[in-house]
This record gives structure tokens, sequence and C-alpha cells, in this order.
């Protein structure tokens, strides 16, 4: 089983983490300083209750030399299924003016509660050095850059036992007004569905595994963080206990820079 703890990852560890890069664009930055910000979001995980982690800190990499984000610590220390709707601001700092590419968050603990108790994770030797994510980013004098990462838990925690979990984690990284969001809920014949689904594909493409997915609540909402300019195709699907598979979608919903987009109600048939 797969739990949903969206992924952050050292370079040397591509083998065990994957890791996605979203550009930023812009031009070079003046002189001087800006500030960044860090948020943290989450996808839920229909197989637990609550996955709690502690992020001791937060770091930008800064012409090769990695510089602290967040002043506090713990940076954050928390479920992350609460930030499925809402995302978690872990920390703002000012930093010279500059093109950016990783920032890196140390994991220093971690445990999953399901249906059988609740269970240590264990962290990969690597996290020693950081969980890494790339995010290409500038920072520009006198303006407030936000990164925000978007943490998957289902496809970041491994059950590899009864009981037993390790965090590989699986993050996007992308600045916050280049990219969007898309909200909805989910409804069937017999009113919100929960732990529906919900897939999210360019319009005119073909589905695909490494498609951004998420998770509908229990009152049928769902949010789709850091999605990228365009037009897409929703499509969920669904599995009623002992009942036959459900599906819906809605077509060429437009997303834009630094705005939501409410696709409305969804009815599964």
């Amino acid at each position: 089983m797969k739990l949903a703890l969206k992924s952050l990852l050292a370079v040397g560890m591509a083998a065990a983490f994957g890791i996605f890069t979203i550009g930023c664009g812009g031009g070079g930055a003046g002189a001087g300083n800006g500030s960044v910000s860090v948020a943290l979001a989450d996808a839920p995980d229909p197989s637990a209750t609550a996955v709690n982690v502690t992020i001791d800190r937060v770091e930008a990499n800064v012409n090769g030399s990695w510089t602290p984000i967040t002043s506090n610590s713990p940076a954050f220390s928390g479920n992350l299924l609460n930030l499925a709707t809402t995302d978690k601001l872990l920390g703002t700092t000012s930093l010279p003016t500059g093109h950016y590419t990783q920032v890196r968050l140390f994991i220093s603990s971690a445990s999953v509660t399901d249906s059988t108790g609740t269970h240590a994770v264990t962290i990969p030797s690597g996290s020693q050095t950081g969980l890494k994510v790339l995010v290409d980013f500038d920072i520009n004098g006198n303006n407030v850059t936000t990164v925000l990462l978007d943490f998957d838990v289902s496809h970041s925690l491994i059950q590899t036992g009864a009981g037993a979990y390790t965090l590989k984690p699986l993050v996007r990284g992308v600045v916050q007004v280049l990219s969007g969001t898309i909200t909805g809920t989910v409804v069937d014949k017999n009113g919100p569905v929960m732990n529906a689904t919900v897939t999210i594909t360019p319009s005119g493409a073909q589905p695909s595994s490494s498609d951004p997915s998420t998770l509908t609540q229990a009152d049928g909402s769902f949010k789709m963080w850091g999605v990228m300019p365009g037009s897409y195709t929703i499509n969920v699907a669904f599995t009623p206990t002992g009942g036959t598979a459900e599906a819906g979608s809605a077509a060429n919903e437009v997303v834009a820079a630094n705005a939501n987009t409410a696709a409305g109600t969804i009815t599964l048939q």
C-alpha cells in the first residue's frame, strides 16, 4: 500500500526519489536584496488518518551555498493531511537578488496513523544532507517571491511491512505567482463523495500516470495545487465499497497564473 505524504530530493538520490522542476521564467534580477517565502501544501491520503512530520529547517541555494530561510525551529511540525486545502507558510527571509535553483528541507521525524495504529516512519540516511527540490526562480529587489512545495503524501510513504513505512518524499516546487489552483466538488447519487481520485490532464493529451492527482475531502471538495497555466480536462474516478466503479469529468478548465479556477460540481455516473 502506498500512502500520500507532492517530492523533495537530492540529485544524488534520483534513483530513490522523484524530482520535479518548474521554471519561473522572467528576466535577470537587479542589484540589492529581495525576499523569498516558502509555503507547504499537501494532497490527502485515503489510507491514513494522520501523517505527522517534523521539518527542522528550510534552506535555499545561494550561489552554491545554502542559506536558511526559516528562523523558527522546527519550521513545521504537524499533520500534513491538514494542508490539503490550506497551505502553511514555513518561513520568509531576505536574500540577494539573482537566480535560484534549489531549496531543501531537513526532516527529522515522521509517523503515520492508519487503521492498525500509529507507526514510526524510517527516514533515509540521505535526509541528513537535506531533501532537495529543484525550483527555478528569480529573486528581484524589493519583491517577495513565494515558492510553494506541494507534498504528495500518497506517493511519499512506502509500506515495507506490517506497520512499517519508509519516507521517500515526492514534492513539486513551483513559484506561486506563476501557477494556479483548481477547486471543485464531486458528488454522486448519494451526495458528496470522499476519497474520489481527481486527475488533471492537459486538454487534447492522453491521460498519463504522471498527471497530477489528488483526493476529495469528506464534503466532496478538492483542491489541486501548483497547476501551470493552460487548459485541462479533469477526470474523476471512484469505486464505493461493495459497489461498481463511477466516473465523471469536466473539460476545458482554463488555469491562469496566480488565480484559482472553480470547476464547480462534477457528478459521477
